[in-house]
């Protein structure tokens, strides 16, 4: 906004300027070359201004999240209230995106099951025309997910999802918030050992998140 403050100014500044050398008189000046060079003050009055958006239009971001069984839709609901507010922040309190587009979230359940989150994740991409997908809180889903990624592009930020091969692929549309299970590891078995238990047992669910942070906790111990 300050530069296109600062363009009108400037185009308001050269409309006087112009409208003085045609109402002064006929009086030849050739002494006053400045008089005479109309041509780079023309071209600054017929610049657009440069900061303006081109486009209103909101910039769509995907939510992909268990919001159904066999899925865990209590904690589906949890993170995308989260992305919610987020979205609210974004456009209330610094007034849009980076060019001033307003940010609008475009939810997909993704139940929990692999299959469900990569076909959502290619619908949210070609069909809704979001420019990333956030969410994520099953590993395996969001394993699933990435390898979709990784053909179309946008990018993934996965909140929730652990297990260490979702960064550890290395593909460069993909990031995390969460830590990955060898460093949740590191903590329950330092834990374990502070309270001097000599002998743990560790249940977990036949997914890649249980196994992976089952044998995490081996490796650590």
């Amino acid at each position: 906004m300050k530069r296109f403050t600062r363009c009108l100014v400037a185009v308001f500044m050269i409309a006087t300027v112009l409208l003085t050398a045609c109402t002064g008189g006929t009086q030849p000046a050739p002494e006053q070359p400045a008089a005479a060079q109309p041509t780079q003050p023309a071209q600054a009055a017929t610049q657009p201004p440069a900061t303006e958006p081109a486009s209103k239009d909101p910039v769509y971001i995907g939510a992909l999240l268990p919001l159904s069984e066999p899925g865990a839709p209590q904690a589906g609901q949890l993170i995308l209230r989260g992305i919610e507010l987020g979205a609210e922040y974004v456009n209330t309190v610094m007034g849009g995106s980076v060019d001033g587009r307003p940010v609008e979230i475009v939810v997909e359940d993704d139940k929990g099951t692999p299959e469900v989150g990569a076909s959502g994740y290619r619908r949210l991409v070609q069909e809704k025309g979001v420019i990333g997908v956030t969410g994520g809180y099953h590993s395996s889903v969001v394993l699933a997910e990435i390898e979709v990624a990784k053909e179309l592009g946008a990018p993934v930020v996965a909140t929730q999802a652990s297990a260490a091969d979702i960064t550890k692929s290395g593909y460069p549309q993909v990031f995390r918030t969460h830590l990955i299970d060898p460093v949740r590891a590191i903590a329950l078995v330092d834990f374990a050992k502070s309270q001097g238990f000599q002998r743990v047992a560790y249940i977990a669910d036949n997914t890649d998140f249980g196994v992976g942070l089952a044998a995490a906790v081996e490796a650590e111990a």
